[in-house]
């Protein structure tokens, strides 16, 4: 039974305790219950709570390293902080560090254990404020609170393009989510001071200074929305870009990212990431072609008619970013790992389809394209979660905040 939406004292206390109690099935309650002050609190929680609990297996994870780098860190805990903050920086030329937010986490944490349990929750918790926040500021601006159709697919895939699960990978997607809430905030609010959060984003992941960079430009240019579907259409010739290329004139990049660019688009990296390809499932990759297919389709449709269903300028402004973004994803999605950037493009183009819906929700339009979209969103989710249950094990569905630091791990 679902908690009242009614944001009451009280319902706010059953939240947290359901939350201390279960919190798979608080985090489950808090979505069907998004309108209540609380969910967005529980959403947060929960992404911690998951960090905590996240199991790493063997093999070519992300996470392995993090772990590893941890527990080096942890041996060398009686050596100055300051030195080992400025170390990976110092004196290094093209070998500089780029990843500040992540050594800055993990010298910290190691500073008191090597158990990766509390540095992922801690991970966690600061990935989940900002995914909790960017998906429920949305829904807080949306008009018509009766949701149709397409609204909860697109809804749905909101949640889904930038899974909790993701902090596998927890520097470039906590940038993108950090990146995601200066935009949002600057879209739907007209905060621009907000500016300089999304400007924090390169600290988290180098590699954001090519979105902070499209921020700036549409924060000049404003909403020329043709502008930017002419360089969207224009980027799709684009999107065979010789990495190599990249590689011989990565000294024309700021010398502490040099090493950076050359080892993300080097020989070697690149038949590694061709290799993961060519080992995924076919549905693993034709759910990316089943999202490709609503968010272009669904652009066109935006587009062609915007003059009697995109009233909001709210929508306006995030989809004429979102296109841009769009173009330059595409332009650099050549570039080995830098194709995640379609997913940060989606997620604002998504957000501005949602408040477009919402303000027309009983068009006939709307209800022809929930059942168009349907059954592609319904693959994509349903193989993204999939994915997720690779990382959402027993721990995760089954304990709670007070069990879970003294049970034994539970694998699937």
């Amino acid at each position: 039974m679902l908690l009242k939406t009614q944001d009451s004292k009280l319902n706010r206390i059953y939240a947290y305790i359901v939350f201390l109690v279960w919190p798979f099935l608080s985090a489950i309650l808090a979505v069907f219950n998004y309108r209540a002050a609380y969910a967005k609190n529980i959403v947060w929680l929960f992404c911690a709570f998951f960090g905590y609990t996240f199991i790493i297996s063997d093999g070519e994870m992300d996470a392995n390293r993090y772990k590893r780098w941890l527990v080096e860190m942890h041996k060398r805990a009686d050596e100055p902080y300051a030195r080992l903050l400025v170390e990976p920086y110092k004196d290094k030329g093209i070998y500089a560090g780029t990843d500040v937010y992540s050594h800055l986490m993990t010298l910290t944490v190691s500073r008191f254990t090597d158990d990766f349990r509390f540095f992922f929750g801690l991970i966690g918790l600061i990935f989940g404020y900002f995914y909790s926040r960017n998906i429920f500021m949305v829904l807080a601006h949306i008009k018509e609170k009766r949701l149709v159709l397409l609204s909860v697919l697109l809804l749905m895939t909101l949640f889904l393009l930038i899974p909790f699960w993701n902090i596998n990978g927890y520097r470039f997607y906590t940038a993108a989510m950090v990146f995601l809430y200066g935009v949002l905030k600057i879209m739907l609010e007209r905060k621009y001071g907000y500016f300089w959060v999304a400007l924090l984003s390169p600290l988290v992941h180098f590699s954001f200074a090519v979105p902070v960079l499209t921020l700036l430009i549409y924060i000049i240019v404003g909403n020329r929305v043709w502008i930017y579907m002419l360089a969207l259409a224009g980027s799709l010739f684009m999107v065979d870009l010789n990495p190599k290329t990249i590689n011989e004139n990565a000294d024309l990049a700021p010398v502490f990212m040099q090493n950076k660019v050359k080892g993300y688009s080097s020989g070697d990296y690149i038949k590694y990431l061709q290799r993961i390809q060519t080992d995924m499932n076919w549905y693993v990759r034709g759910r990316m072609y089943a999202i490709q297919f609503c968010i272009y389709s669904m652009l066109m449709a935006a587009l062609i008619f915007r003059r009697k269903y995109l009233s909001d300028i709210r929508a306006q402004r995030l989809l004429a970013y979102g296109t841009l973004l769009l173009a330059v994803a595409n332009v650099v999605s050549s570039v080995p790992s830098m194709g995640r950037f379609f997913t940060i493009a989606a997620f604002v183009l998504v957000a501005s389809y949602i408040l477009m819906v919402q303000q027309r929700p009983e068009a006939k339009i709307f209800r022809y394209l929930g059942y168009v979209y349907f059954v592609p969103v319904l693959i994509f989710a349903i193989v993204e979660i999939r994915i997720g249950f690779d990382f959402i094990v027993l721990n995760t569905l089954f304990l709670n905040p007070l069990i879970a630091p003294f049970s034994l791990i539970l694998l699937l």
